[in-house]
Order: C-alpha cells, then sequence, then structure tokens
C-alpha cells in the first residue's frame, strides 16, 4: 500500500477484511481441477483477483483517509468556535451601542425640531378663532358704564351688549359660532337690523322676558335654532303682544322643541316652526291657547311629545279637553304641582279618552295606591279595558309612573 493506516483500529479493520479475502481465494484454487503450471504465457486467475484486491484496498484506504482528514477539520473548527462565538458577542454588544447612540440622536433632533417650530405655531395660535360670551355683573353700572364707552376700541372681533336693569354686560365674539348661549332679553332691543354674528347658535335660552317684543326681536336673528327655552320674569302675568312686534317677521324652520315658563301667547311662534314636534309648557299658559282655533289646529297637526308641567290640581275636565286637542301624540307627560298626589285616576281616564293606538306612552311625575303598586299590570287590566293577552308595558320608578302600549 502506498500509505499507512493513521490509526490502530483502521489497520485492525483492514486487516480481517484481506484475511477474509485471502480465505475465499485459497477455497476457490482447492476447488479447481486444472493443474498447476508455471508458464508465463498462462493465465493466472487468483494473480487478476488479487490485482484488483490490491485497487480496492488503496480506493478503501483514500476512503478513510477521507474522513480522517474531515474529522481532523471539524476538530479544528469546534475548537475556534468558542473564539468565534466570543468574537459575535463582543460585535453584538457594539451594534446595540450603536443603536441606542442613533435612537438618542433621533430624539435629540426632534426636540430641537420641536424647539424650532414653536414660534411658529405661537404665531399661528394668534389667528384662531376662540368663540364665546361672558356675562359681567358690576356695582355702580353706570359710572362704569359710562368709562366703558369711552375706552372702548372699535374692535371688530368683540362686541358688546347691556342689560342696564340687572346691571350686567355682556361680551361676545364676532362671529359667535356656538352651538348653544343664554341671552336675557333685554338685549334684544341693542341687535341692529340684519345681524347675524350668531346664526350657528342651535340651542337658544332667553329669561327674563317681560314682552313678546323681546321675544321677537331676539328671535329674527336666530333662524337656525332647533331648541327654544323662554323663561318668563312674572310667570303669573299675561304677556302682551306690543304693536311693534307685528313688525317682526319670524323665520324658525329648524326649530324641534320649544320650552316655556310663563304665559303668552304660543301662535306666532309655532306658526313660525312648520317642523316644531315637541310642546313642555306650563299647565296655564296651555290653557289660555286652548280657545285659540288657529293654535288648536296646529297642536293637532304638529305636536306629538308633550310635557305639561307645574299642573295645580289636575281635573278631569281640563285633562280630557287637552286630549280632545293633541290626536297625534305619542307621549305625554304629566308633571303636577304637587308631587305628593295620587294619579291612580289619571292613567285610567287617559286610557279611557285614548285607545292604545292613539297614544303609545305615558309618564306621570307621582306615586299611584299602594293598591296599584302591588301588581301595575294587573291593577291596569282590573280597571281597564286592556286584556292579559294585550302587549303593554307599566312600571314605577324614581317616582315616577311610566306606561308603554
Amino acid at each position: 500500500m502506498e500509505d499507512p493506516f493513521l490509526t490502530k483500529q483502521h489497520q485492525h479493520a483492514l486487516l480481517n477484511v484481506v484475511r477474509q479475502m485471502l480465505l475465499q481465494l485459497n477455497n476457490r484454487q482447492m476447488d479447481t481441477d486444472l493443474p498447476r503450471t508455471t508458464t508465463a504465457g498462462i493465465y493466472n486467475p487468483a494473480t487478476a483477483q488479487l490485482k484488483e484486491l490490491y485497487e480496492m484496498l488503496n480506493i478503501l484506504v483514500g476512503g478513510i483517509k477521507t474522513l480522517t482528514n474531515d474529522e481532523q477539520h471539524l476538530n479544528n473548527e469546534s475548537l475556534q468556535m468558542p473564539s468565534t462565538f466570543s468574537t459575535l458577542t463582543e460585535e453584538l454588544l457594539i451594534v446595540k451601542l450603536s443603536i441606542e447612540e442613533s435612537n438618542a440622536l433621533l430624539e435629540g433632533a426632534k426636540h430641537n425640531q420641536d424647539s424650532s417650530s414653536l414660534p411658529e405655531k405661537v404665531n399661528d395660535s394668534q389667528y384662531v378663532s376662540y368663540d364665546g360670551t361672558l356675562v359681567w355683573k358690576i356695582t355702580n353700572f353706570r359710572e362704569k358704564m359710562n368709562r366703558l364707552i369711552k375706552s372702548w376700541t372699535t374692535d371688530p372681533s368683540m362686541k358688546y351688549l347691556l342689560d342696564e336693569a340687572e346691571q350686567r354686560i355682556l361680551f361676545y365674539t364676532i362671529p359667535c359660532n356656538l352651538r348653544s348661549i343664554n341671552l336675557t332679553a333685554v338685549v334684544g332691543k341693542q341687535m341692529p337690523p340684519g345681524w347675524q354674528y350668531m346664526q350657528q347658535v342651535k340651542d337658544l335660552s332667553i329669561y327674563n322676558v317681560t314682552s313678546l317684543t323681546e321675544i321677537f326681536l331676539i328671535l329674527q336673528h336666530f333662524h337656525r335654532i332647533r331648541t327654544l327655552e323662554i323663561d318668563v320674569q312674572n310667570t303669573s302675568e299675561i304677556l302682551s303682544r306690543m304693536p311693534d312686534t307685528e313688525k317682526s317677521v319670524l323665520r324658525l324652520p329648524y326649530l324641534k322643541r320649544l320650552q316655556v315658563y310663563g304665559i303668552f301667547e304660543l301662535l306666532t311662534l309655532i306658526n313660525a316652526s312648520p317642523n316644531l314636534n315637541h310642546l313642555c309648557v306650563d299647565h296655564d299658559c296651555l290653557i289660555n291657547q286652548l280657545d285659540n282655533k288657529s293654535i288648536c289646529d296646529l297642536f293637532e297637526r304638529q305636536i306629538i311629545r308633550l310635557d305639561i308641567c307645574e299642573w295645580a290640581g289636575i281635573e278631569p275636565d281640563s285633562l280630557q279637553r287637552i286630549a280632545k286637542v293633541f290626536k297625534s301624540l305619542n307621549h305625554l307627560v304629566l308633571v303636577p304641582k304637587d308631587s305628593a298626589i295620587l294619579i291612580d285616576w289619571i292613567p285610567l281616564m287617559l286610557l279611557k279618552s285614548w285607545n292604545s293606538k292613539e297614544l303609545p306612552s305615558l309618564s306621570v311625575a307621582g306615586s299611584p295606591s299602594n293598591e296599584a303598586k302591588t301588581n301595575l299590570r294587573q291593577w291596569l287590566i282590573d280597571n281597564t279595558h286592556l286584556l292579559t293577552e294585550d302587549s303593554f308595558g307599566v312600571e314605577y320608578q324614581d317616582d315616577w309612573f311610566n306606561l308603554w302600549l
């Protein structure tokens, strides 16, 4: 063989293979019947087999040598792995530190950018519109008012209205793009024709009203309101119509809800509000409207929810009269002035006046009797036309009696 075996294990394995092959060769020679000869020209099968064996052994030795070299290479690489791993760990720490430094630089750049843009933001904020109103109540009104008028600069973005009776000043921005606003009635006289600074207001409250003129002078400037609340200063007096009220042209096409505290004629307001469907009114004010056929016709066509408040001494005749006028109601709310009264008769009488299709729901502030509260549903069935199989709901909760039909 050209190269020696590198390990004893390889040599022993190879010798075992050679012995087995020689043994097989001897067995073959013993079995042949041909005479032995030393003639060079005669072919000897044993020699050819030995040559083939020699070539196979050389190939086997080469393969073993290659495997040995591979093993040595793997051993060398395994010895180098700890060093390589340590190097990679150090490089990873360096990369991590670089990332942290980059993040710090980016954060610093962001702060610098914010700082540099701050003056621009401050300048922009000077042109932002802050809409609102301010009510200032002062003493020595006349003296301070004269001083204010003399020193007031002509500022197109700020105006004021005076309430001398209450010694108050209302400051407001122009335009006043607020959703809701409360105005004292007296300022209506100070609003010039064509005054349109508060056209964005949706919810308007007018308080301390002493005449219809004050109401109309204010409302002619608010055409987009959806809810209107009017609080009369003296609720025991009936507000009268002033001669100049006839000149006021009201248009309230978006008004949906009207709430009134006090007594005055509602016809002009409701005529100007074709989409009004929710009326919240004191009992005394409502009773004063029912003798006017024109307004009763409007009530019947438009009002689907009616809240009657401050009802002192509720009587069946008044309730039946109201029931005959408001024929389109789907919800009725009654608030007696005396919350301690028993309200048993009210739902019983209304159920006799209206059928279930005409009155889907009823709410009454007050308490039913103990007998009724024991089982409200059965109590209604026993005392009205309602049947056990009818679909309706009834409850008494938080001092309110509620019925749904």
